[in-house]
């Protein structure tokens, strides 16, 4: 059986890391569900030649499992004061910003006006009554550690102590004076949109905005997800090759910049996850070895779960690491198939157009593919307009990182220039994507409303669909960034 498992499945069986992955989730699940179970059968299937390093991964992943953050002790609601950092990138909204409060005893979600900019590692004293958590969100935070929560918008104060120090107050603060500038320069539902794109932060967008990107299925637009880090590694490395520095040097600032860029995000699972990937693949190179998408992807997952082990729990990991899997197990044959129908197409500015429109399509089909069950499971919603709305919306999104960019840089020489680059490139593409949405979610048939499906159902969807799988490879004349990353 294992022989026949090893020759249908060498992409999984002969990547040491994909075959004992499976184990580490076993051990990182163990003391959680009985999902454990099926998870250290499949391993044992996969990793028969690994066995000992299944079992290492699993014992890594039970011992992260038991120092897994938990509610420290609840303090009694009323009225306190609480010193303590901040945790992460606070997350933004039109009126106020969230945070978690960490101090040596217990942590504690925090909400405050948006008037005051806090970043990562500020030194914070905040004043006002504390309550349990309540409502859809109590698991979610518990997981990570918070049960309680201070909602100082009205009333309370927060007093910053002592300003945080270190990549995350770099990342932050360039998110605060992005943020600034694009408020003077566009209308706020076009500068929510475009802070929602490049930074991830989906409270500045409108509520309309937000259920038509929903409906039309263009949400991971505002997840900085893989796509947005690939347009910031590859104009790094577009910039960075023209300077006269050794090219070791180059992979090294280009991966210093992803990480504050990571910072000011907020180190979310999608940009997490394609930073780790970006960073392995640049230090790869640096190294002169040719990297492998699968098993970077793995190492990804591996290292996010062991930063947030109650991640693994949630849609936008899930959705992050299945998706792109989807993509580097399906694309490259696609890919091939592709071109070798288009062959035949002698003018070669309609094979180029007619090839760019069919991979576009097809990488959205497949992702899709990949993330519907996912999708159903916790949101019961699956968007049917999606490859044509991503289709139409995707050549946008570099315009947006162009011109927010390019203004963030002529701020420092020119308002004026400044302002035209912010209006010209970043606010038309966001009426561009706008306009794309409202328009393609409007029909009752662009999204399929239904009832959750059950955890086991969806994980019969992505198991079917890796199983179906074939081995790929990727030439060496098809390498390129694009299939790295």
């Amino acid at each position: 059986m294992w022989q026949k498992i090893e020759t249908r499945y060498p992409h999984f069986c002969q990547r040491p890391l994909i075959a004992c992955l499976p184990a580490f989730f076993a051990g990182l699940l163990a003391l959680y569900s009985l999902w454990f179970l099926l998870l250290v059968t499949l391993s044992i299937a996969l990793s028969r030649r690994h066995l000992w390093l299944s079992f290492a991964l699993m014992l890594m992943g039970f011992s992260r499992a038991l120092f897994a953050p938990t509610p420290g002790p609840e303090l009694a609601p009323g009225h306190y004061e609480v010193t303590g950092y901040v945790s992460e990138t606070p997350n933004l909204r039109l009126r106020s910003q969230s945070f978690v409060l960490r101090s040596e005893s217990r942590s504690i979600l925090v909400t405050a006006r948006s008037s005051q900019w806090l970043m990562a590692g500020d030194y914070v004293q905040v004043t006002g009554n504390v309550a349990p958590i309540k409502g859809e969100s109590i698991r979610y935070w518990e997981k990570r550690g918070v049960s309680q929560s201070m909602y100082v918008v009205f009333g309370g104060s927060v007093e910053l102590l002592e300003p945080g120090k270190g990549l995350g107050a770099i990342g932050s603060e360039w998110r605060t004076s992005t943020w600034n500038r694009l408020l003077r320069h566009l209308p706020k539902e076009r500068a929510g949109l475009a802070m929602g794109i490049v930074a991830g932060q989906q409270g500045l967008v409108s509520q309309s905005v937000h259920q038509n990107m929903k409906r039309a299925g263009t949400m991971h637009l505002l997840a900085t997800s893989g796509f947005n880090v690939l347009l910031i590694a590859g104009v790094l490395m577009f910039l960075l090759s023209h300077l006269p520095i050794p090219r070791t040097v180059q992979c090294i600032l280009a991966i210093v910049l992803l990480v504050i860029y990571c910072f000011a995000v907020g180190s979310k699972p999608p940009v997490l996850r394609a930073t780790v990937m970006a960073g392995s693949f640049f230090a790869i190179q640096a190294l002169k070895r040719t990297p492998d998408t699968l098993s970077l992807l793995g190492l990804a997952a591996l290292l996010f779960s062991m930063y947030e082990p109650a991640a693994v729990f949630d849609a936008g990991f899930q959705l992050s690491f299945v998706a792109v899997a989807s993509l580097i197990l399906f694309v490259p044959s696609a890919n091939r198939w592709i071109v070798s129908k288009t062959s035949r197409i002698r003018n070669r500015t309609m094979q180029i157009a007619t090839r760019w429109i069919a991979v576009a399509l097809i990488v959205t089909v497949i992702a899709q593919l990949g993330s519907a069950p996912i999708l159903a499971a916790h949101f019961g919603q699956v968007s049917l307009i999606a490859p044509i709305a991503n289709l139409l919306t995707a050549t946008a999104v570099p315009f947006v990182y162009l011109g927010v960019g390019l203004g963030q840089l002529f701020s420092y020489v020119s308002e004026p220039l400044s302002h035209g680059f912010d209006f010209s490139l970043a606010g038309s593409a966001c009426a561009w994507i706008d306009w794309i949405n409202a328009t393609l979610a409007s029909p009752h048939w662009a999204a399929v409303e239904l009832r959750p499906i059950p955890a086991w159902a969806a994980a019969a969807g992505v198991g079917g669909l890796f199983a179906v799988s074939r081995p790929y490879r990727i030439r060496k004349e098809e390498m390129s960034d694009e299939d790295i990353l």
